[in-house]
């Protein structure tokens, strides 16, 4: 632990005080958060599993933790309470004293023997937390770190020291895990590392809330408002300057004030307290192995290598130190600059990986020559970072050839900055992920000879040709890379923008659409309506409605004739008295006419519509049976005007087009207007009036069956003028008894039929756009067993919203048997449909629904992969 002050600032002990049990009660339920996520997770992984090893595995981690419950968070609450006195001196009643310390001995420290438990236990907390911290924004724990200094009267805390430290808080779970590991009689050595790697992620997530809250805290108190960054010594080089060595044991300061680190590894090495001690006969035994032909001895010495080069505590950096630099010999840097030079000799991808491969053994051999061990297991760690990245089938060969001519210089980089295996923002690191992301985007165009490819070719030439031990060079290239992936960028936004319009109009139409929806249940929602009618309302009719209001195509008539439409419907189908029938007999003509009209404007195919006149005619039939029995004196419900007028019956008529908010044309027909001679209406009114279910079933017969006969045509040109009887020819009298009585929204024909007339709204299921490529439009959700329903779907808890999906995240999709990555481009404003695409030209439109389902079904899967280079230092770790 970092050296303290005297006794600090009695206002500064008064905040400690004050945060204290907020920090513990914090700490404690993001602990409590993440274990009942790992809970569930090992539930979920032990139904899937199917390797015995494994699910025994998975058993035993479970049974450790729901046998352990309520110990495990007794005693995390403890060991937090315990750690949080022995850091900052306060104790739970607000007594201090001084917190405990590491003083400065007055003898260079000297190499520490630890024994092989005590290094793995090191190495795993060390990993896991190196992990977490990857997760953080870097500036949310540097705030911490000053804060807390600035609280204890000290400098900036170590990254893995102040007092709630990603690595604190995994040692404290790490000594748990293992103590009820030994309890246990199933558990085994490895149940402890196997918990932590599944608690890491989701308690890392509680972590991050925690730590913003408290640095919240402490800004609101006034401690260190703004943070100021400014180049020191680290540590390493304080001590050193306190034994007053300089030179390759300890750290001097450069003309610029810039500290250069001591080299790790060797006799007298000062690095950061609490660092894990290798000899440099040790440093060398891993180096050569890990140069040897793979084997079991070769892959464990490279996890304990690699392990070692990422502990934070032995070349991590301080958040004021603008760079370690080791001092690297000049013999080898010379080596490497011209084995750097020599990558431009390949001409092609065979020459390239010959090349690189006797670059490599050269490299080594040069730092076996003319530098140290630690000098060799740099660049033999280093050279398998590269070949993990280079084994990544998702980055581009193009750009993978542009990654292995970086190769020589990042083994310097590595050599003048060591951190670059502890440290992610490490400029070499950043820049090979930069490039790597880059290269494994699925919507970049990546292949040979593209402009991505020639610039990025072009910028790895200019770091070759200017880089010999100035890492600014690396951070000018970060800077370079940047401006060609915004150019990228804004060449595959240009090309996503048509597909991004039409998918705004498409959301807004389904907006407009659930609107309507919601209308039309409010509104028939009661009133015994028969359950067929109250689908056909919902839906299909809905459409109608919505593709008028959008002014679609050529239209049959306005909203407001529409909506007096749906009242006339409804009105038909409700019971009669004996009396209203002469009325329902003239009134059918046209409303069956208009109904047709309707359907056909929306294309539903000729045979659902037919089936729905034969519903409807059965349902007229049963009105009209029922009619004869009820008394001439009875109230039933009934509606005076015909297609002009709404409501029931004693209820004054309001115009739906009021009641709806619609945009009635000047065009269109009134109700109270004289129908042309020509329409079904005049026909019905110049014959003779029939009576009961002869006069309905004649309206069916002399208006249904033409309707049925035009639709063929209607699919692709709707009906734009008023239909008139004799427009084509009948196809046949409809027999009153012909129809089931059931409703229509059981039918599955006529299920499909209302989905696909929504889906007409967005075109066919792939359209051609005007740049060559396709677009797969978004067909509306289903909720149940009910098509097109989707508002009743609340978003709030959907795969989306759980996989916080935003744009730019990558995906993988399953479609005919062969797995695709597209991109997120381009979320509407409401985030109800989302276009991902993929090189060269194909774009994927779906609406939030159908991507939740597809989501649940794991056909579709959000990728987030870790950097390129943290996912191979971890896999190297775990070797």
């Amino acid at each position: 632990m970092p050296t303290t002050g005297t006794e600090i600032e009695a206002r500064h002990l008064e905040i400690l005080r004050d945060i204290r049990q907020p920090i513990l009660f914090a700490l404690s339920r993001s602990f409590r958060n993440a274990y009942v996520a790992v809970v569930d997770q090992l539930v979920e992984q032990i139904v899937l599993e199917t390797s015995w090893e494994r699910q025994d595995q998975l058993n035993a981690s479970l049974d450790l933790l729901r046998n352990g419950k309520a110990s495990i968070e007794q005693q995390f609450e403890t060991a937090c309470a315990r750690n949080w006195k022995r850091r900052t001196g306060v104790s739970a009643d607000g007594s201090y004293s001084m917190p405990e310390a590491v003083l400065l001995s007055d003898e260079p420290p000297t190499l520490r023997l630890v024994d092989d438990d005590t290094m793995r236990d090191q190495l795993l907390v060390a990993r896991i937390s190196a992990r977490a911290r990857r997760r953080m924004d870097e500036e949310l724990a540097d705030g911490l770190r000053a804060r807390f200094g600035a609280l204890l009267g000290q400098d900036w805390f170590a990254e893995n020291e102040y007092p709630i430290a990603p690595d604190i808080i995994f040692e404290i779970l790490r000594e748990i895990f293992t103590a009820h590991q030994g309890q246990a009689p199933r558990q085994n050595a490895s149940t402890a590392s196997f918990l932590l790697d599944l608690f890491e992620p989701k308690l890392t997530v509680e972590l991050i809330e925690t730590y913003q809250d408290v640095n919240r805290q402490l800004i609101a108190r006034g401690v260190l408002p703004e943070l100021r960054y400014s180049i020191a010594k680290s540590r390493g080089s304080q001590q050193a300057g306190a034994f007053g060595q300089e030179g390759e044991g300890g750290a001097t300061e450069d003309a610029q004030g810039e500290g250069s680190s001591g080299r790790a590894g060797g006799a007298g090495s000062a690095r950061g307290l609490g660092a894990v001690e290798v000899s440099e006969a040790e440093l060398g035994r891993w180096a050569d192995q890990i140069g040897t032909v793979d084997s079991h001895e070769r892959s464990a010495s490279l996890a304990q290598a690699t392990r070692y080069l990422a502990d934070p505590r032995n070349f991590g950096q301080d958040g004021q130190v603008a760079a370690h630099r080791q001092a690297a010999s000049d013999q080898l840097m010379a080596v490497l600059n011209e084995l750097q030079a020599r990558t431009e000799e390949a001409n092609s991808p065979e020459d390239m990986g010959v090349l690189i491969q006797e670059v490599r053994q050269q490299s080594s051999a040069a730092a076996q020559s003319h530098g140290t061990p630690l000098d060799r297991l740099i660049v033999e760690t280093v050279a398998q970072v590269f070949q993990h990245v280079y084994e990544d089938d998702a980055i581009a060969n193009a750009i993978k050839q542009q990654l292995l001519r970086l190769q020589v210089a990042a083994f310097k980089a590595a050599l003048i900055d060591a951190s670059f295996f502890a440290r992610p923002d490490h400029p070499m690191r950043r820049f090979v992920d930069r490039l790597a992301e880059m290269g494994s985007d699925p919507d970049f165009e990546t292949e040979p000879g593209s402009p991505l490819v020639n610039a990025t070719e072009a910028l790895v030439t200019w770091v070759l040709n200017n880089f010999e031990r100035e890492l600014v060079v690396i951070a000018e290239a970060l800077d370079r890379t940047e401006k060609i992936i915004a150019e990228e960028t804004a060449r595959r936004d240009e090309r996503l923008q048509k597909i991004a319009e039409a998918a705004s109009r498409a959301e807004r139409i389904d907006l407009l659409r659930q609107e309507i929806r919601q209308g039309m249940r409010t509104r028939i929602g009661a009133g015994g309506v028969p359950e067929s009618i109250q689908h056909f309302a919902e839906h299909a009719w809905t459409e109608v409605i919505v593709r008028l209001r959008d002014e679609t195509g050529e239209l049959p008539f306005d909203e407001a004739r529409a909506q007096r439409v749906l009242e006339t419907l409804i009105w038909s189908v409700q019971p009669k008295k004996a009396t209203d029938i002469k009325e329902l007999a003239k009134t059918l003509p046209q409303l069956i006419a208009d109904l047709s009209r309707g359907l056909a404007f929306i294309a539903m195919p000729s045979n659902e519509r037919e089936a729905f006149f034969k519903e409807l005619m059965a349902t007229h039939g049963k009105v009209i049976e029922q009619s004869k029995h009820q008394p001439a004196s009875s109230t039933g419900q009934t509606i005076t005007a015909k297609h002009g007028a709404t409501g029931r019956a004693g209820q004054p008529g309001t115009p739906a087009t009021q009641a709806h908010g619609a945009r009635p044309s000047a065009t269109a027909p009134a109700a109270s207007q004289t129908r042309p001679a020509g329409t079904m209406a005049a026909a019905a009114s110049r014959t003779q009036p029939a009576t009961g279910a002869s006069a309905t079933t004649q309206a069916h017969q002399t208006t249904a069956a033409p309707a049925t006969a035009q639709a063929h045509q209607t699919t692709t040109a709707p009906a734009t003028g008023p239909m008139r009887t004799g427009s084509a020819p009948a196809t046949g009298p409809m027999r009153t008894g012909s129809a089931p009585g059931s409703a229509i929204a059981a039918s599955p024909s006529l299920a499909a039929s209302t989905a696909r007339a929504a889906g007409t709204m967005a075109g066919p299921a792939t359209r051609p756009m005007s740049d060559g490529s396709t677009l797969q439009a978004a067909q509306p959700a289903t909720t149940g067993g009910t098509p097109g329903v989707a508002d009743d779907y609340d978003p709030a808890w959907d795969e989306i919203t759980r996989n916080r999906l935003a744009h730019g995240d990558e995906i993988e999709r399953d479609i005919d048997g062969e797995t695709r990555r597209y991109k997120l481009g381009w979320v509407s404003p409401s985030a109800t449909v989302y276009i991902f695409s993929r090189y060269p030209r194909e774009h994927w439109t779906v609406n939030r629904r159908q991507l939740h389902e597809l989501m649940v079904a794991r056909q579709v899967r959000v990728v987030r992969k870790p950097a390129s280079t943290a996912a191979a230092i971890d896999a190297l770790q775990a070797a």
